[in-house]
């Protein structure tokens, strides 16, 4: 498949994400919203997962002391130590990804707004690098063609982008109604 067929191909795949310039509005206030309550839920989680790497470092620590105390045999620390660490390590490395920004939230709803609003254009007019920077912003795992189907797909889709075009195809659906 050539090059330029490829770039037509998810230029027009981008084009789905477009949105009309009166929804703008609409769209930054109700993006403005989810993002909020997403990150609310993201801070809840956070002091969960916190509290509870706090309990199994607890627990781990009483299993040394007993240890110690030869309340318990070496094959039932290493087996409870070893459960108790995983735990806690895997916690702590979903704790240590999880970003959270909420400063400038609306000038990052603002870019995220001037990008989708034509991308398909800014796509065509890019070179190589920005287009690049551009499939990586709007899809984190990349995108792949399927040739047997001639379609473009992703496995992963930004948060911001994704609400944007499906917002903006709710409002257009609700723009038909009335």
């Amino acid at each position: 498949v050539s090059a330029t067929y490829l770039n037509n191909k998810f230029a027009g795949y981008l084009k789905k994400f477009e949105y009309k310039v009166i929804y703008r509005d609409k769209l930054k206030t109700s993006l403005i919203k989810g993002l909020e309550e997403k990150l609310q839920e993201s801070i809840t989680n956070k002091k969960h997962d916190s509290k509870r790497i706090t309990e199994l470092q607890g627990q781990i620590d009483k299993l040394e002391e007993r240890f110690v105390l030869n309340e318990i045999t070496k094959e039932q620390f290493e087996k409870f130590t070893q459960k108790y660490e995983q735990e806690r390590s895997q916690l702590v490395n979903e704790n240590d990804k999880s970003l959270i920004v909420s400063s400038n939230l609306e000038k990052a709803v603002e870019k995220g707004l001037d990008i989708v609003q034509n991308i398909s254009e800014i796509w065509c007019s890019s070179d190589y690098a920005k287009k690049q920077t551009l499939q990586y912003l709007i899809f984190p795992e990349g995108i792949l063609y399927n040739k047997q189907n001639d379609t473009v797909r992703t496995t992963k889709i930004n948060f911001l982008f994704h609400s944007i075009a499906y917002l903006s195809g709710l409002s257009a659906e609700n723009k038909k109604d009335n």
